[in-house]
């Protein structure tokens, strides 16, 4: 699958002039874990694919430039033919597919200057991510980050504040009760294992019901009507968090979430590399979740303050925005509150629970202070590329993945 939605894993040359430490060696690890993975049938099928990738990437340039040609148009006043030319080119002579021309805003010179520093997700998630891991490393456990209630009870036995699991839903039953009842307050259902906000739930407690959509249940009801739901996923029961009042007016009543991506240092202590704070766009959204919609400010290490946010670039409608679009609040220059202590929450953790170079925190922003949701031991890295208008790969988190690649003595190698 690889082929079709990224670049062929070959050897990437280096460009004239260019001053790259630590992409090249990213890179090489990433073409060698791919290729050192493979059973014999599939690298077959990746020699029979590589001559396709002039062709698709080519015909994904131009539905690219038929979609979006026109608003980059208006902001540069470059042609749809000049922009299709720049993505080939790209493509063909760097590897870089199309999505990431109008992701990371390449159609700007200044930011196409520095397209090969750019970290491409099937290079830190298919790559560096899963190299870096102990050579202990279980996959049947898989830290608890996949698994949310397992990681709920881990951060609890660790003394970190997260969001806490009412019960544990699987195969038709309820599999677990932290509680005797359930609490009069709003809850909040969600996948065990789900990505991106899929299958999140908001159940509203009213006259001792909770209500969604067409339901209204009583404990009892509700209870078992998750224990059926489960019967095609596992799902864990919380309490709907609720955001600090001062982002009321930027959250639409979802939660909005910081993405807080740590880095074990060269003396494999927990430093932040960069964060964003996530915001639904639409009023009927029940999760914040970027790639389904949401946009995302860039927060300043610092100072905890805010930057203009943004979607993912890839729709007609893009825009950079200093107020929220539905609601009108400020989002250019807002100090975000706890931002300290979220700092230091995330760095604990990751200190505490971690066994990855790299992990990215999911972090709420509460009344009384802040509390991790959920942590993603594979954290994609184009949000923090896409908003913070910058590339990492000889940033920071470049830096540190090639020297765990090149120099760690805990971690696998391809």
């Amino acid at each position: 699958m690889q082929i079709w939605f990224y670049p062929p894993p070959l050897k990437r040359r280096v460009p004239a002039g260019a001053n790259l430490d630590a992409v090249p060696v990213i890179r090489e690890n990433y073409r060698k874990v791919v290729w050192r993975r493979a059973y014999w049938y599939q690298r077959l099928g990746l020699w029979l694919a590589l001559p396709t990738w002039p062709v698709w990437s080519a015909l994904e340039a131009l539905r690219f430039s038929l979609q979006l040609g026109a608003r980059v148009r208006a902001e540069t006043g470059k042609s749809r033919t000049q922009q299709f030319s720049e993505q080939v080119a790209l493509a063909w002579r760097h590897l870089i597919p199309p999505s990431a021309y109008y992701m990371f805003e390449l159609y700007l010179d200044a930011h196409r200057r520095r397209a090969d520093e750019y970290l491409l997700r099937a290079e830190t998630k298919g790559g560096a991510f899963f190299l870096l891991r102990p050579h202990d490393f279980d996959p049947k456990r898989r830290r608890p980050f996949r698994d949310k209630a397992t990681f709920a009870a881990e951060c609890v036995a660790a003394g970190l504040r997260a969001a806490p699991v009412l019960a544990r839903f699987a195969k038709g039953k309820v599999k677990a009760r932290m509680t005797e009842a359930l609490p009069p307050i709003d809850l909040f259902v969600k996948l065990t294992e789900g990505k991106g906000g899929r299958g999140a739930e908001c159940w509203r407690y009213e006259d001792r019901h909770w209500r969604h959509g067409r339901f209204s249940l009583d404990e009892a009801g509700l209870m078992a009507h998750l224990a059926d739901h489960s019967r095609v996923g596992g799902l864990v029961l919380q309490p709907r968090l609720i955001n600090h009042p001062d982002l009321a007016d930027i959250n639409l009543g979802a939660l909005s979430t910081l993405r807080m991506v740590t880095a074990l240092d060269e003396q494999e202590k927990p430093e932040l590399i960069g964060a964003v704070l996530r915001m639904p766009s639409r009023a009927d959204s029940a999760v914040d979740n970027f790639h389904a919609g949401g946009i995302a400010a860039p927060v300043d290490a610092a100072t905890g303050r805010l930057g203009a946010a943004s979607d993912m670039g890839l729709k007609p409608s893009t825009r950079w925005h200093d107020v929220h679009p539905v609601t009108g609040g400020r989002i250019q220059g807002r100090a975000l509150p706890y931002w300290a202590e979220a700092r230091t929450l995330i760095t604990e953790a990751h200190a505490r629970l971690g066994d990855r170079v790299v992990i990215g925190w999911d972090v709420a922003v509460l009344a009384d202070g802040p509390a991790i949701v959920e942590a993603n031991g594979l954290p994609d890295q184009d949000i923090l590329q896409r908003i913070h208008k910058a590339p990492l790969g000889e940033a920071r988190l470049g830096q540190l993945l090639a020297h765990h690649l090149t120099h760690g003595t805990r971690w696998r190698k391809p």
